[in-house]
């Protein structure tokens, strides 16, 4: 069974906007990846590492996966499954992708 999906234009915003909002600080996108997944086919995922210092001299990192939906709303994907061996099976069908200066999604 084949399907196809086209992303649009306000989740092409959404996203290039919410990268775009924070680039003051190298560190908040380290190993900034969009992803796909087949079970969610209508939104796009941006994944990255982010880093804090802590007041204790530490260092904190964040693992983040924010969801673009269809209509440009951003939400914490993780937010949605109670515990890591669901956050974990979820992200096991993620599939790397790149989104081009014209917005249209390009295997990596």
């Amino acid at each position: 069974m084949r399907k196809e999906i086209k992303f649009s234009k306000e989740q092409i915003q959404a996203i290039y906007n919410y990268i775009n909002s924070n680039r003051s600080s190298s560190s908040n996108y380290e190993n900034l990846k969009f992803l796909y997944n087949p079970n969610t086919p209508k939104d796009i995922y941006a994944k990255y590492v982010s880093y804090e210092l802590m007041d204790d001299n530490g260092i904190m990192s964040n693992v983040n996966v924010m969801c673009v939906k269809p209509n440009g709303a951003i939400s914490n994907c993780y937010d949605q499954f109670d515990d890591l061996k669901q956050r974990m099976a979820f992200a096991g069908d993620f599939i790397e992708i790149d989104l081009d200066s014209k917005g249209k999604m390009v295997f990596v």
